[in-house]
């Protein structure tokens, strides 16, 4: 029972993370125009304060140096005029950066909340429209399977004698393993956590399928992408915004397609003679919407 609370506890906890991070870009775009806002009013204020705390002392100053030098040509020589001419340039320089700093810092922050958003809007949007062309490929070939059906791909067997009166049979003749989704991807040799034994291959993927369904039942959702990341394989642009959800109607349980033995691969990566195997995964589609 302790269990199933802090099940239900980590899930919830999950749900909330994932929430921040799903509308990060709208709380991104929220900070970064309270940022740029308050940079404006800093901007403002340093303004009005700049005329006495700065322009004036500068004036001040460099009156003071001109009278001394107009006044005083032999007590002043060049080379002291010209230093105090760039010490008080100096401290009108220092005086405007303590001013306006902080607008510069707000600014800064409030363009990088900005750029920020734009970026992670960019990419769920080429993350979904990669998924939607995958789909659209998918769709095209089962269509184009369909076709192929419709055209004599079924053939009709006659009932067999002393079947008399039992309708015919439809028999679909073998037409070889089931396509690869456009998900799949080879784990060989190009994976770092690849090894030449087969055997630890068979083992460590199993291990990262437990795993992942272990995950999906805490978590109740698993990103494609972060399967990929575990198994040493690149990153795809699908992969951020594909992957499986807890909830009806979803298989519940996330699957390399290890053991589908139609595949002459895959019977004999588990047969242990085949170190490299092409996963498949049974992911529910496009998650973003449905955590």
């Amino acid at each position: 029972m302790f269990g199933t609370a802090l099940g239900y506890i980590f899930r919830g906890a999950s749900t909330i993370i994932f929430k921040a991070i799903k509308y990060s870009p709208e709380i991104s775009m929220a900070l970064g125009l309270v940022t740029t806002s308050g940079a404006v009013v800093s901007a403002v204020n340093a303004t009005l304060d700049v005329k006495e705390k700065v322009l004036d002392k500068a004036q001040e100053g460099m009156a003071a140096i001109e009278e001394a030098k107009t006044n005083h040509p032999d007590e002043y020589p060049d080379e002291c005029y010209k230093k105090d001419l760039m010490t008080v340039r100096k401290d009108t320089a220092i005086g405007l950066v303590k001013l306006y700093w902080p607008t510069f810092v707000l600014f800064a922050i409030g363009t990088g909340l900005y750029f920020n958003a734009f970026g992670t809007m960019k990419g769920r949007y080429l993350g979904t429209l990669a998924a939607l062309k995958i789909a659209e490929e998918e769709n095209k070939n089962l269509r184009e399977e369909l076709a192929a059906k419709q055209d004599g791909d079924y053939e009709v067997k006659d009932a067999a004698p002393g079947e008399v009166g039992e309708e015919a049979t439809v028999v679909k003749p073998g037409k070889g393993p089931k396509a690869y989704s456009q998900y799949a991807k080879y784990f060989d040799e190009s994976s770092s956590e690849w090894s030449k034994t087969p055997e630890y291959n068979l083992m460590f993927l199993k291990a990262k399928e437990t795993y992942f369904t272990n995950l999906l039942q805490a978590r109740g959702h698993v990103f494609l992408n972060e399967v990929y990341d575990e198994l040493g394989i690149p990153r795809s642009q699908a992969g951020q915004v594909v992957g499986w959800v807890l909830g009806k109607g979803h298989d519940n349980y996330v699957s390399f397609g290890l053991y589908d033995l139609y595949k002459d691969q895959n019977r004999d990566f588990v047969n242990g003679t085949e170190p490299s195997i092409l996963l498949d995964f049974n992911v529910d589609g496009v998650i973003m919407d449905d955590i």
